[in-house]
């Protein structure tokens, strides 16, 4: 019984080691963006790129865009981040729209995108506000 319980015990762990390495590193990374998004600073964004990565999370596509990040009172710098985006609202994400973001002013790399892209409609042409 001894034998048993040990071999059960070691296939447990092995279990969970196993989780670890598969889960582990998104759940780090999920926590990082949560803290940015709660504890992060506010700033405008506008996007100089924007590519589709081909992957699609509840079909919604999946993009990498260039940033050019506008934090207030320091010098404006490039990101790039990540960003699954409303099928619907794909075609919003383009050249030249604003986001508002956070950012970690410790490490101005670290992005992440909070709302919406932001357009003024004027007559029949759409600028940003």
């Amino acid at each position: 019984m001894g034998r048993k319980l040990l071999e059960r015990s070691l296939l447990a762990v092995l279990a969970l080691a196993v989780l670890a390495l598969a889960y582990g590193p998104e759940l780090v990374r999920e926590r990082e963006h949560q803290t940015l998004l709660r504890e992060g600073s506010d700033a405008l964004a506008t996007i100089m790129g924007i590519e589709d990565t081909g992957n699609h999370v509840n079909g919604n596509p999946q993009v990498v865009m260039t940033l050019v990040v506008h934090p207030p009172g320091r010098a404006t710098y490039l990101a790039e981040v990540v960003l699954v985006v409303a099928r619907a609202e794909r075609a919003d994400y383009r050249v030249g729209a604003e986001l508002p973001v956070k950012f970690d002013p410790d490490q101005p790399g670290e992005v992440a995108v909070v709302g919406s892209p932001r357009f003024e409609r004027v007559g029949s042409v759409t600028r940003r506000p």
